[in-house]
């Protein structure tokens, strides 16, 4: 049984540590926003008791910073809680709760004291708020505070005429212009997490597929080996043909083997393709096959190619054992200028390629599989002709 992970301070700050890039963001952003407000409530501390003494409603005063630290106590709770920004709801009470501050300042804070000093923290405490909101709440609700809160902060410092109506516009600009930029800048930063997360989700997808695809390609001759040595009739088969069904069984059930131990496909060194063709023909000798190999006798393919190969022309002629009904095979073999060609043609029933949809053999397989491996696959049929799967890849001497 794993031990369950520790908190660490790392893993906290770690994006992905909440399953997505985004909410990892998300996350690292409430922390930096709840920090923010914790810091704005430090820098107002060594002005309290200064504030208080010169106050001409002291009581008020104490619960107006009170009411500050409250709002900052929410905020955290709230970012902890939901391990985000705030959303809509806390954005509203932010706001509600910065009118009531400004409300009690215009009470308790005398006009000298409003502008440029922490003992009228009101100003300094609204930049807290509106970038707080700025991230990921609906953009009415921005709107309203970025509007609001800069307006109110005017009226707050009107009367603080020794300040100068530059300072005070000024103060009230940055209200509007750095929560607009945070808001700008932290939205971009979230739609590229967005991105992030679904490049991994179609990453993930595309992994599961290539998995269900290598699930296909190692157990689908298995299954249809194991299905004929399942056939009531089986015992009425010549002893070669139950030999070979036999021997092909004992390989697939090891190719499985491999593939859910995760072991490598291909072992071994590489090997001339007319020996593979041999040793696959060599499996069907309830089929009439004719094998044409001496002008690529002497193409080798690495030990993944061969596999590969291997198993695509079993899959073939396990088609035609099962469906084709034909009476000969023709395997034949090419090599000019470095293209090898290997075709499969038999007589059988044969089928319209453009009307029936190719099961997991051709699809998986012999298209799929080979083509992992640079080597195009090419199938002609036509009903009561036959068909024929023509495979082609390089290959260089070496």
């Amino acid at each position: 049984m794993s031990e369950p992970r520790r908190w660490s301070p790392a893993r906290m700050l770690d994006p992905s540590a909440l399953g997505s890039v985004r909410a990892g963001l998300c996350w690292n952003i409430g922390l930096l926003v709840a920090a923010l407000r914790v810091g704005t409530v430090i820098q107002m501390l060594p002005s309290f008791l200064v504030a208080v003494r010169n106050s001409p409603h002291a009581v008020l005063t104490v619960v107006s910073w009170l009411l500050a630290l409250a709002i900052a106590v929410v905020l955290c709770v709230g970012v902890v809680r939901t391990r985000r920004p705030p959303g809509d709801r806390l954005a509203v009470a932010e706001l509600v709760g910065m009118l009531a501050l400004f409300g009690l300042g215009l009470l308790t804070v005398a006009p000298d004291d409003r502008v440029g000093t922490w003992i009228g923290f009101q100003p300094a405490y609204a930049l807290s708020v509106l970038i707080a909101i700025s991230v990921l709440t609906s953009r009415w609700v921005w709107l309203v505070g970025v509007i609001t809160i800069p307006v109110v902060d005017l009226v707050f410092c009107l009367p603080a005429a020794s300040a100068g109506w530059p300072t005070m516009i000024g103060n009230a600009l940055t209200l509007v212009l750095l929560p607009t930029i945070t808001r700008l800048g932290f939205g971009y930063t979230v739609r590229i997490a967005e991105l992030a997360d679904d490049s991994a989700a179609r990453v993930a997808e595309f992994a599961r597929r290539e998995e269900e695809r290598r699930a296909q390609a190692a157990m689908h001759n298995g299954a249809a080996v194991m299905a004929l040595l399942a056939r009531d009739d089986l015992d009425d088969l010549e002893a070669p043909v139950r030999k070979a069904l036999r021997e092909q069984a004992r390989e697939e059930t090891e190719r499985m083997r491999r593939y859910l131990a995760g072991e490598d496909a291909a072992l071994g060194d590489r090997r001339a393709l007319a020996v593979i063709v041999a040793d696959v023909a060599a499996g069907f000798p309830d089929l009439r096959i004719d094998q044409l190999t001496e002008l690529g006798a002497h193409v080798v393919l690495t030990p993944e190619g061969a596999e590969a190969v291997s198993a695509a022309l079993t899959s073939a002629l396990l088609n035609v054992r099962i469906h084709a009904q034909a009476q000969r095979v023709v395997l034949h073999l090419d090599e000019n200028d470095g293209i090898w060609v290997l075709t499969v043609h038999d007589d059988g029933v044969g089928f319209e390629v453009g009307t029936v949809t190719e099961g997991v053999g051709l699809r998986e397989i012999v298209r799929a599989e080979l083509a992992r491996h640079a080597i195009d696959v090419r199938i002609d049929s036509m009903v009561g002709a036959g068909t024929t799967v023509m495979m082609t890849g390089d290959w260089a001497e070496a």
